[in-house]
């Protein structure tokens, strides 16, 4: 059941988070776009030029202007670590329970080809929509947290105690964050639910809970066929290209006709997963192409929804994301290349061992090289995809009737193609934990690359369904 019934009481949710919207949350997220905090991992100067240390400030400083009542919040850093945000509120109910909710502001690269008038650091709305590098990957999750449980708390709802960790590393891997909360673990204890907010929506018309993430390979291959460079009429014929050894590489691990990834890497989609999937083609149907800005005619993988939908979901992926020794087409001489390297990501299903798939690929790979050529595969992380535990009957109504107040739809589940490792890691350390992992990554949203946005109305709305969600979890546990 649903604790929040009432049109009053929903009717307050919405004109609460409405007041705060536009007025109070989205001038402080601008002001965060403005900020040019990247990942370390794309910024090695990160601790040198302090934009990541800027960004934590900038977010606690608008925390406390929330004036929580019973909150602390605090900036946390080990020394050469990204900063973290730590907010605790105390509790307005008896039930014992706690909340831990996970975002995280650091950014991917600036990316080129943005909208003219946009770009990564000049927020701007334009139709409803933010546009800006970081608002929807992902630094409106600490200012939905907060919102929520600031509604809570100004209408009167109790809440459970609740946590909330901002971190500085995910786009780099979150190394350190599982760190962070191993030496926070007294003031965290166990909690009994993670809200996550790093994930994505199918539609921006209903709230989308995600069920299972895919996993993640990021390697480097490396071909070397000489010492220097040579003129390519002297050698092409004698030397075999390390460009072409590369590409019959590739070809052990995808079959380039048709995008197939070798069976090593393949796993059996588990039967409610795959009727899952089935209800979301349905659903989404055209919404699962549409979505990407294809260039001129450029047609899909497939174009049957549900096989798009399960190749993004459950299916190994292989994308080349990064090349090194390969001149700029305007510069490039008639030379043969002595050395040729590629970054490759390659996406995993959600329940396939990321570790050993990490050993697998680089047997295959460097086994046997033609004409006996110098191959590396160096793997840089191994990153185990996840898929959630069944949900308990009382959450599920939660989701479902908050998305019913605030969206006029019942909720709906999602797969994700991305990766989120942290889930896993999480889900050990707390095996009790009941997983909320949602987020706004929906169509033309664009996180990673240009035009990134955050769908305005989409996010009031879902800030309105966690607030409606903290207190029917303070009921159902105070009863």
């Amino acid at each position: 059941m649903s604790y929040l019934r009432t049109k009053e009481q929903v009717q307050q949710i919405k004109e609460y988070v409405n007041s705060q919207f536009s007025s109070n949350i989205v001038p402080s997220i601008m002001d965060y776009i403005r900020i040019p905090n990247l990942s370390p991992m794309y910024d090695p100067e990160w601790n040198k030029n302090g934009f990541l240390m800027k960004a934590a400030q900038h977010i606690k400083t608008w925390v406390i202007a929330q004036e929580l009542k019973g909150a602390s919040v605090q900036i946390i850093q080990d020394e050469g670590k990204p900063p973290l945000l730590f907010i605790e509120v105390n509790p307005t109910d008896n039930s014992g329970k706690s909340i831990l909710f996970y975002g995280h502001y650091d950014k991917q690269p600036h990316f080129s080809g943005w909208m003219e008038g946009t770009g990564p650091t000049t927020p701007v709305i334009i139709d409803g929509k933010l546009y800006g590098r970081g608002g929807s990957d992902d630094g409106y999750s600490v200012y939905a947290a907060i919102t929520s449980i600031k509604a809570c708390q100004q209408l009167g709802f109790s809440h459970p105690r609740c946590i909330v960790t901002i971190e500085g590393e995910e786009e780099s891997g979150s190394f350190h964050y599982m760190n962070y909360l191993e030496r926070l673990i007294d003031k965290i204890q166990t909690p009994d639910y993670i809200f996550c907010l790093d994930s994505g929506c199918g539609t921006y018309d209903t709230m989308w809970l995600t069920t299972c993430l895919r996993g993640n390979i990021k390697a480097e291959i490396t071909v070397k066929v000489l010492n220097e460079g040579v003129h390519s009429g002297d050698a092409s014929g004698v030397v075999p290209s390390g460009f072409r050894i590369l590409r019959n590489l590739l070809d052990r691990l995808e079959d380039s006709k048709n995008g197939q990834i070798h069976e090593l890497f393949q796993t059996n989609i588990p039967a409610h997963r795959y009727s899952q999937a089935c209800d979301v083609a349905k659903d989404l149907s055209k919404d699962i192409f549409i979505k990407f800005p294809y260039s001129n005619n450029t047609k899909s993988m497939s174009q049957d929804p549900l096989q798009a939908y399960l190749n993004k979901t459950w299916r190994p992926q292989l994308a080349v994301v990064g090349a090194d020794g390969l001149p700029a087409c305007q510069t490039a001489g008639n030379v043969l290349l002595p050395e040729t390297k590629i970054r490759i990501s390659l996406r995993l299903p959600p329940n396939l061992d990321a570790v050993q798939a990490g050993k697998n690929l680089k047997e295959l790979i460097e086994s046997n090289p033609p004409y006996d050529a110098t191959v590396a595969c160096d793997i840089l992380s191994s990153a185990n995809g996840w898929d959630a535990k069944e949900t308990p009957e009382h959450l599920a109504n939660s989701f479902n009737q908050s998305s019913i107040n605030y969206f006029n739809k019942e909720s709906r589940f999602l797969a994700e193609g991305g990766s989120i490792p942290l889930m896993n890691k999480l889900q050990d350390k707390f095996p009790n934990i009941n997983f909320i992992v949602t987020g706004v990554l929906g169509p033309h949203s664009n996180a990673h690359g240009p035009n990134e946005m955050l769908h305005l109305q989409f996010t009031e709305n879902l800030i309105c369904c966690m607030s409606q969600i903290v207190a029917d979890t303070s009921a159902y546990h105070s009863l």
